[in-house]
């Protein structure tokens, strides 16, 4: 009988388990399918690194192209069959993965079958799943899931320097976000010391993945060398922190104002200096980077958490509601169809870049460029005052509760 009981125990453990990641998987679809409606998947390669994604899917261990150091996501396509030409359904598929992990966060972290599926639908509609149909073929969408799976579980030391170690086969960005990550894992329980080693054994692991890298592809223009000798800074990384700003209301809207309710209330449970942080390895990345509309969207990360204890506050569901319709709205004006990745505004200040020759002159683009776009960057300031203005009033309003779960991922 003690045998019978222990495999019926085991059986209704491992029907809890399948019957949540089932549950998340269908949430997942369905919401991603009806993002399609607000845009719908390219089915072809994005010109320039999806194209490239999707070539070294077809043999990811040839080591050739641009960058062959990210094989996570080739990889990963070429062993479930979705290589070349079908490497953007691949890209769908681990959208579908994301949206399924922030069900899951959501689960974990308190929300009720209705708020995690109202998250979830809600994020489905942002940049973080909405620029990858665009951008069909880039890797993002991992380092997204990734970096997300991380947040979660800064409790258990081995899935977070785990996810971390992933992210950097993915895309070595993820190093940036090296000061939130040690914060993270303090605020969780950890040494300074231990985890600052565990960092550094990481990047030494990374290290040695680019020396052999290096010794045997057949290309690497984009290494460490490329991205320091064509940095932006200073006056290029001012221009694209404002950037930022715009990818950032164009993506997510009035969405935002969670974020700075979470932040001002310390609803996500990583103090006032955890969300700066995090805030702060974003901006460093446009010291190197300029790929605005992809980089921003790891704000999804700490936004996605922060509707767990924003919706669990009673009188916030429908305030909720109208900033993601505004959001829709939003993103449908800026995204006309065919719609360019970064939206009809990034697209007319990178355009007024190009004919004055200033792209990689941004001197020149603050003194040609700005004066022509003046009542825009007004707009913009004043759209993302709005949006933190609601945001702190909105902390007023609506302090966190004690009694919702900051983050675990046990369940």
């Amino acid at each position: 009988m003690p045998t019978l009981g222990l495999l019926a125990h085991m059986a209704l453990w491992f029907w809890r388990v399948v019957g949540r990641l089932l549950v998340a998987a269908i949430v997942a679809f369905a919401a991603l399918r009806a993002s399609d409606l607000l845009q719908p998947p390219s089915p072809t390669p994005f010109p320039g690194h999806g194209a490239a994604f999707a070539a070294m899917s077809v043999d990811p261990l040839a080591f050739a192209g641009g960058f062959p150091q990210r094989i996570l996501a080739p990889l990963l396509a070429h062993l479930v069959g979705l290589d070349g030409a079908r490497f953007p359904l691949f890209q769908q598929l681990c959208s579908g993965l994301l949206l399924a992990v922030v069900f899951l966060c959501c689960r974990a972290r308190g929300a009720g079958i209705g708020g995690a599926i109202a998250i979830t639908v809600a994020i489905a509609g942002t940049g973080a799943v909405q620029v990858y149909k665009l951008l069909a073929g880039y890797s993002d969408s991992l380092n997204l899931v990734l970096l997300l799976i991380a947040a979660q579980c800064g409790h258990r030391p081995v899935v977070f320097w785990g996810s971390v170690l992933l992210a950097a086969f993915s895309h070595e960005m993820v190093f940036f976000f090296a000061p939130w990550l040690l914060w993270h894992r303090h605020r969780h329980g950890g040494v300074w010391w231990r985890e600052l080693s565990v960092l550094l054994a990481i990047a030494g692991l990374y290290k040695g993945w680019r020396m052999y890298v290096a010794a045997v592809a057949t290309g690497q223009a984009f290494d460490a060398t490329y991205y320091v000798s064509n940095n932006f800074f200073p006056l290029g990384t001012a221009w694209l922190w404002g950037c930022l700003l715009l990818m950032w209301l164009v993506l997510y809207g009035p969405l935002l104002l969670v974020f700075v309710w979470a932040w001002r209330t310390d609803a996500l449970g990583w103090g006032r200096l955890g969300p700066l942080l995090f805030l702060a390895g974003m901006a460093v990345m446009f010291v190197f980077a300029y790929d605005v509309q992809r980089f921003c969207n790891f704000i999804f990360v700490p936004l996605a958490l922060a509707c767990v204890p924003f919706l669990a506050r009673r009188g916030t569901a429908v305030p909720f509601a109208i900033a993601w319709l505004a959001a829709l709205g939003i993103y449908r004006w800026q995204h006309p169809p065919p719609g360019a990745a970064g939206g009809a505004l990034l697209t007319e200040v990178t355009t007024r870049l190009l004919q004055v020759d200033a792209y990689h002159d941004y001197s020149r683009a603050w003194t040609q460029v700005a004066p022509a776009i003046w009542p825009g960057i007004a707009a913009l300031m004043g759209a993302t005052a709005t949006v933190v203005a609601a945001g702190l009033w909105a902390a007023r309003r609506w302090p966190a509760r004690s009694d919702v779960a900051t983050g675990t991922c046990s369940s």
